[in-house]
């Protein structure tokens, strides 16, 4: 009984760390999420504007 009651709280400990794991790289996905789209939000308003102002497309 008493190894039964042991690998349950095995079990639990090993399932605890691997929740703090997967929301620690959730954690850093996220930042490098937020640091990809800035740059690209930035570029398609000025391709936007640059559009409307000069009233021609972007150079390719």
């Amino acid at each position: 009984m008493s190894t039964k009651v042991s690998s349950a709280r095995i079990g639990r400990k090993l399932q605890e760390n691997f929740k703090v794991l997967i929301n620690e790289i959730n954690k850093k996905v996220i930042t490098l999420d937020g640091l990809a789209i800035a740059p690209m939000m930035i570029h398609i308003s000025l391709d936007i504007l640059a559009r409307f102002l000069f009233n021609t497309p972007r150079p390719e």
